[in-house]
C-alpha cells in the first residue's frame, strides 16, 4: 500500500525568530520622532541589503497553552 503525499506529512511545531539590526543616522527634534524614522529606514530597506538573523526551535505546543 502506497501513502499519500498527505499521509506522508508529520506535523512540525516550530518558533520562528527574526533580527534585523540597522544603524542610521538621523536628524529629528526628540528621540522618540529619531527612532521612527530609524524604524522607517529600517523597515524601508530591501532583503538584500539587511540580512535579518534568523533561528528556528521545534517547541511542545502544550507548554504556550
Amino acid at each position: 500500500m502506497k501513502l499519500t503525499k498527505k499521509e506522508k506529512q508529520r506535523k512540525f511545531h516550530i518558533r520562528v525568530r527574526e533580527e534585523r539590526v540597522g544603524y542610521y543616522t538621523v536628524k529629528a527634534e526628540s528621540l522618540n520622532e529619531a527612532e521612527k524614522k530609524a524604524h522607517y529606514n529600517l523597515r524601508g530597506e530591501t532583503e538584500g541589503e539587511i540580512c535579518p538573523s534568523v533561528d528556528f526551535e521545534e517547541f511542545d505546543p502544550k507548554e504556550f497553552q
